[in-house]
């Protein structure tokens, strides 16, 4: 497939990437580490999938602290969310400066949390598709059962709908043989910004087919320092950087070098 105008794809998770914590389980007023146990407690002993059983336990709580869990106030959750340094005007700079090179800048999230919030958000305009977990919702828009889970495996799927340009959810041509010549964005084009452990498969993917994989960490956060100099050592990222997407940032840094490096590439070719 030729296109006229040579694509970019910035894939995104959201909790700890974007914005710090888990406004969701903040708002139960509960732990975030009791909603992972109770999760994984259940998975246990029901054999059911983990993300699926978070999501279970995330309803019971809400049932037991009497609050209103539906769209709207899922919706309301997302629209507090407070981003990381620069985030805010992070997608318009990027959009330019990949328009200045002759290129044209694609945003996705690719996320364990909800769909609902995330469309809530000061930010979701920006993105092409928001691929996240999700509900299926009652006539009075509350949750009855689970319509997507997203996990660390599951999450490469989505990155194969970006490169094959299958972007509805329901289209099967994703399982279909597409020639790299006829797919909309190469993974040598796509950008794969996470933070934790169920990053890595989409982390690995992109940077062994050529891509750009950074793990982001908070600085004021041991651990997450630690998660991100690991996925360095262990090769499954190409570099990290602190949650800062300010203009002149070192992750803004790297982003434009590898603009750079794809206009290179398209010139030489052209």
């Amino acid at each position: 497939m030729q296109n006229q105008i040579p694509k970019i794809a910035f894939c995104y998770d959201f909790d700890g990437t974007l914005f710090p914590g888990n406004v969701l389980i903040k708002s139960l007023n509960a732990e975030i580490n009791d909603i992972w146990e109770k999760g994984y407690q259940h998975s246990l002993k029901n054999a059911s999938e983990s993300m699926l059983s978070c999501m279970y336990a995330l309803l019971k709580e809400a049932e037991k602290h009497k609050i209103s869990f539906t769209r709207q106030t899922m919706r309301e959750i997302g629209a507090e969310i407070k981003f990381y340094d620069g985030v805010p005007t992070w997608f318009d700079r990027i959009n330019s400066y990949a328009a200045a090179k002759g290129l044209l800048a694609e945003h996705y999230i690719i996320s364990a949390n909800l769909e609902e919030i995330i469309k809530g958000t000061s930010i979701s305009a920006f993105f092409k598709r928001i691929y996240a977990s999700s509900f299926v919702y009652n006539l009075r828009g509350r949750p009855v059962w689970p319509a997507r889970v997203l996990n660390y495996t599951t999450k490469t799927q989505y990155l194969f709908r970006i490169n094959k340009g299958c972007l509805d959810i329901n289209d099967f041509n994703v399982n279909s043989v597409i020639s790299q010549k006829d797919r909309r964005i190469p993974f040598s084009q796509m950008v794969y910004i996470g933070d934790g452990l169920t990053d890595i498969p989409c982390m690995k993917i992109v940077k062994e087919k050529g891509g750009l994989s950074i793990a982001v960490y908070n600085p004021e956060v041991e651990k997450q320092v630690n998660i991100a100099h690991k996925l360095l050592n262990d090769e499954r990222v190409n570099v990290i950087s602190p949650c800062v997407y300010t203009p002149h940032s070192f992750i803004e840094k790297q982003v434009k070098i590898f603009i750079d490096k794809i206009n290179a590439k398209f010139k030489k070719l052209s």
